[in-house]
């Protein structure tokens, strides 16, 4: 397995910041020029190898999620599958498309009383 990260030296996080959303953006336009050249080398570099499959690490779980929400997908949609560790995946499902939920209900829930 290999990875790489693209950000610029000086790159610390701060969520939602100006300075950190012109670093991702400066990353992000890094990554867009460098992807040809890395497709052109990894090409070369894995032509006449086979596929080999990679085994899911212990402890890792895949589960379909709201890729909107993060939450499980509603009755009656798709999801995307993605990774968590295991007890970390969302238990809770996304509100089907078109209903809405009530906002006193939803300050209540996990509240006390309802």
């Amino acid at each position: 397995m290999l990875g790489s990260w693209v950000s610029p030296p000086s790159y610390s996080p701060g969520f939602g910041s100006a300075s950190t959303n012109a670093a991702c953006s400066a990353a992000a336009k890094k990554a867009r020029a460098a992807l040809p050249i890395w497709t052109e080398l990894m090409t070369k570099a894995l032509a006449g190898k086979s596929v080999c499959d990679f085994a899911q690490p212990p402890g890792i779980i895949v589960a379909r999620i709201d890729p909107a929400t993060g939450l499980l997908p509603a009755p009656g949609t798709d999801g995307v599958e993605e990774f968590f560790l295991d007890g970390t995946a969302p238990t809770e499902a996304a509100t089907a498309p078109g209903e809405e939920g009530n906002p006193d209900q939803m300050l209540l829930e996990g509240h006390g009383d309802k």
